[in-house]
């Protein structure tokens, strides 16, 4: 169901140089909607967020993660994302078209932070319902948690919670999210 690709920024490892609003203007994305929604002219989705411990902004209604240098509308502050910056492996990205050899080492989130996002993400879905807001009641998450659920061992998903776990600062800000 998802067509985008969802980038969650470690601002810890994040250069001043090159500003990646620029960056991305340069290679045809636009900022849409909301901070951090960009979009090619074919159609193509990236979300760039960071997590809220990360993102320089006390508010806990803030949108955009202020990133110093970079401009206001780079990256969203997404709850839950902590965890990924701590439970995630380096893998190979390969292109879809066969005829394009490009690849690309990056980090991905292992199943237990992508299962503590989905949970977070059901959780707001909830509170905008609760407040009247019923468009937002969709099943995608949701089967997305069964999915993880069904596919990794028990194993796998405790030894990804264990490492979230031993970071304090991370815990104390999922709790607060």
């Amino acid at each position: 169901m998802t067509t985008d690709a969802d980038l969650a920024l470690n601002t810890d490892l994040l250069a001043d140089d090159p500003e990646i609003a620029t960056l991305l203007r340069a290679a045809g994305f636009e900022n849409k909607q909301q901070p951090g929604h960009w979009e090619n002219p074919q159609g193509i989705a990236l979300d760039l967020m960071v997590a809220p411990h990360q993102s320089n902004r006390a508010s806990a209604t803030a949108r955009a993660a202020d990133l110093g240098p970079h401009s206001k509308t780079v990256a969203r502050i997404g709850p839950g994302l902590a965890p990924a910056l701590t439970d995630n492996q380096l893998q190979v990205i390969e292109a879809l078209d066969p005829s394009d050899s490009r690849t690309h080492e990056i980090r991905v989130a292992g199943p237990a932070a992508l299962l503590i996002a989905k949970t977070i993400k059901i959780g707001d879905r909830l509170d905008d319902a609760s407040r009247g807001d019923l468009k937002r009641i969709i099943d995608k998450d949701a089967l997305d948690v069964l999915r993880l659920l069904q596919a990794c061992p028990t194993a796998e998903l405790s030894a990804g919670l264990t490492r979230h776990g031993a970071k304090p600062r991370h815990t104390q800000m999922l709790s607060a999210a």
